[in-house]
Parts: C-alpha cells; structure tokens; sequence
C-alpha cells in the first residue's frame, strides 16, 4: 500500500472553517487509546469542515483500489453525565458523501471508505463534523490516523511477513488486521510501501588528491511505513571536464525497517587527475551527488604531471610553481622561503572557471580553465600571462609583482557573443 496523504501530517495545508477549534496532533486520545489524530469541534448551526487541497489520483491496474482508513471518537475527558449527546462525522470528496456515523463515546470507531471509483480525477477531501441537534456540550470530535491510500495487490505477500494487511469484505466494510491474526474471507491482502531517501552523502577526506584512495559515506533511509526489504545500488565517480572517466561500484543494501537507516561504507576509489569531479549514488532510493575538486600530491606523483615550473617569485622569498599534466589541468602552489628550503603553503585551484547558462530557461553550468600556453614578462615587473579557454571562450590569468611576499593576480574572459554568466572566478586559495 502506498500512502497517498497522511491528513494529520498536511494538516497545515487544509482549509478550516465553521468551527470552534481545529488542531492536529500526534496523540489524541479515546478510550485510553493515543493516535495521530485532528481535533474538530463544530459550531451550534452547520457543518465544521477541514477541506484539502486538491489532488490527482492515480489510475489503476486490475485488482488495485483507492481507500481511505480512519477512526472518529470522541477525546477522553468528557463528563457523560451532563448533556453530551455526540457528534456527526462525515466525510466528502467533491461534494460526494463517502461516510457519514455519529459517535457518542470516548473510544475509537474503526472505518473506511472506498474511492476506487475516483480514480484518475482530481479530488478534494473534506473531513466534517456537526453538532447533533445542536448541542455543542463535550463535542470533542476526533480523527484518528486518517491516511489515503493506493493498495497493490502483492502476490508474494506470503513470502515476507506484511507490516499490516488491507481486509475488505462485505459485512465489516474495510479495516487493517495486524498479519498475525487470520484474515476474514473475501480478503485483500497488501503492505504499504518504503519511502527510500538517501541521506548525508560525505567524502573520507575534505579535499581529495589525485592519485590518492578516497571513501564516501551515506546513510540511506526509510521513512516510510513499510518494509524495505533490500537491493542494489551504484556509486558513480567522473570527471566533469571531460566524458568518459567513469567508475561504476555495484553494493549491496540490507534490507530496512519503517523508520530506520542503514550505514553505507561505499567502496574507495582513487580520483585519476586533477579537475572537478561529481560523486553520485544512484537506486531506487533516487539520485544523491556531490562535487568536489581533486588536487595533485606533492611532490607530484602522477606521470602524466610535470614536475612543476616556478612562474614568478620574490626575492627568495615567495614563488609561484605552476603544474600541468596534458589535459591542461593547472594549479599554482604558493611557496615561502622557510630554513634554507621552500615550504608549501597554500594551493591556488581552479585558477579560472566560470558559470553560466547555455540558454534561456537552462540550468547554469560550471566550467573549467584549460591551459594552452604562457607568455613570459619583456622586463621584471612586467606580469607573467596564462593563456587558455573557458568552454571556448579565451581567458588568461596575469601574476605580477606587488612588493615583498606578494602577488597581484588578474583574471580576463573574453567572448564574442553575449554570455548569461552567472559568475567568472580567478584563483580560489586552499
């Protein structure tokens, strides 16, 4: 079974009118008997109602149905000796009368109505009570646990136990029976549905490093009511600057309880280049991702690098080394003059992107800096230029001299036809 609306949980969504008071919670209680449930105390004269938004049915494939499942009651606490003499409940789709009973007890009354022939239709459902000739004395009209639903015949039901059944027969209308009890005759049988959601999708490591094992970390969800009893799903890894680098890790997911998560230690990987990579899950929970950029080891480790070209420095004091592989991946590190030998302080990557759009209405898109060649200064002080191309687009980068220890950077884009940019970046310091 799928449950198509949980009442109590859209209760904000609902349309409240002619009524003393209206309110949803998660333990009304009659008979001693705590529930979810929504409160709705009529006025003297007139119908309160609760009426949701409209909503589209699904169609049904032979043997499926469409059914709502509720209690009404009335709330503990009411003094029966004095002149409470119940509630009318009733409920409507579209104006139709679905159910219509008074009650005049603190305790549940189990019922259900059937709306299979609404399939298809846009339907708005209406919850109503009213004050019996009215005397509005103790009128604390209560739903209990109202949910619609879409049951699925599941002809394999005997081989996992159900976490409830749908019975449906003649003479007790419909009702829920727990598995363990047997079920009348004429009886439907179904379970309701997981409702998968993937959740905190991490990487082992806040940068990554080409070349170097990475993990990620997830957990995956059920918030449903029902039963997930396991499956498959994928870890997808490339890199987003060109097609094609693609790792595909199939594992196995246990099965889940209503309510509960699974932790799940994806296989590592080890990131081939330097460049923005995506990390994506993909299964019947749907589709989680990440980006994240993967930066070079140092000393570089990777035989596609090269080992690395001083580009500008200061008086023995600072420099910037560029490092390239052939792709036209670049980053600078940032270096300082430290006991007689230069330290490593800080990465400049990307030296350029930027995002845009391709098209009106499209999502924007981030793009890369490739570098295509260098251009060395005619005097000192004069900037050292790298040229390159963003998505086509000539771009370069110029690092001159701006005193001891320092480095001005100037970033360029040029384009010979308008751009919907959402942003142009120079060098992000990590």
């Amino acid at each position: 079974m799928i449950v198509l609306r949980d009442f109590v949980q859209d209760f904000g969504e609902a349309d409240a009118g002619n009524h003393t008071e209206a309110s949803a919670s998660l333990r009304e209680r009659a008979g001693g008997d705590a529930r979810p449930g929504i409160f709705l105390h009529p006025e003297a004269a007139g119908d309160a109602r609760l009426r949701y938004p409209e909503m589209t049915l699904p169609g049904l494939a032979p043997g499926e149905g469409l059914f709502l499942r509720f209690a009404v009651g009335i709330r503990d606490g009411v003094d029966w000796t004095a002149a409470a003499n119940g509630v009318r409940f009733s409920i409507h789709a579209n104006g139709e009368l679905l159910f219509e009973s008074t009650a005049a007890a603190s305790e549940w009354q189990e019922h259900g109505a059937d709306l299979t022939h609404l399939a298809g239709k846009a339907v708005s459902i209406a919850l109503h009570t009213n004050a019996v000739d009215g005397n509005t004395t103790y009128d604390w009209a209560v739903f209990g646990d109202p949910i619609l639903l879409h049951f699925i015949p599941d002809e394999t039901l005997a081989t996992h136990p159900p976490d409830l059944v749908l019975v449906r027969n003649d003479d007790s209308g419909i009702a829920l029976h727990d598995a363990a009890e047997p079920a009348p005759a004429q009886a439907l049988l179904g379970h309701f549905a997981p409702e998968l959601a993937w959740d905190a999708l991490d990487l082992s490591a806040p940068f990554g490093v080409a070349g170097k094992e990475m993990r990620v970390l997830q957990r995956l969800k059920n918030s449903g009511r029902g039963a997930w009893h396991g499956g498959t799903a994928h870890l997808l890894v490339h890199a987003m600057n060109r097609a094609g680098d693609v790792a595909l890790h199939p594992i196995d997911l246990p099965a889940i309880p209503p309510g509960g998560e699974v932790r799940v230690p994806w296989p590592s990987f080890v990131p081939g280049s330097p460049g923005r990579w995506r990390v994506q899950t993909q299964s019947t929970a749907g589709t989680d991702s990440i980006q994240d950029r993967i930066f070079p080891v140092f000393p570089p480790e990777d035989a596609g690098e090269n080992r690395g070209e001083v580009l500008a420095e200061q008086r023995g004091a600072a420099r910037l080394t560029l490092f390239q592989n052939e792709l036209g991946d670049a980053y600078l590190a940032a270096e300082v003059a430290r006991n007689n030998r230069w330290e490593r302080v800080a990465d400049l990557y990307p030296l350029l992107e930027g995002v845009w759009a391709s098209g009106a209405g499209t999502t924007p898109e981030t793009f890369p800096f490739v570098l295509e060649g260098q251009g060395r200064p005619a005097k000192p002080g004069d900037p050292v230029v790298l040229n390159g191309n963003i998505s086509g687009h000539p771009a370069e980068l110029r690092i001159t001299p701006a005193g001891p220890g320092r480095f001005a950077l100037q970033s360029l884009l040029s384009t010979a036809s308008a751009l919907q940019l959402y942003a142009f970046r120079g060098p992000q310091v990590l």
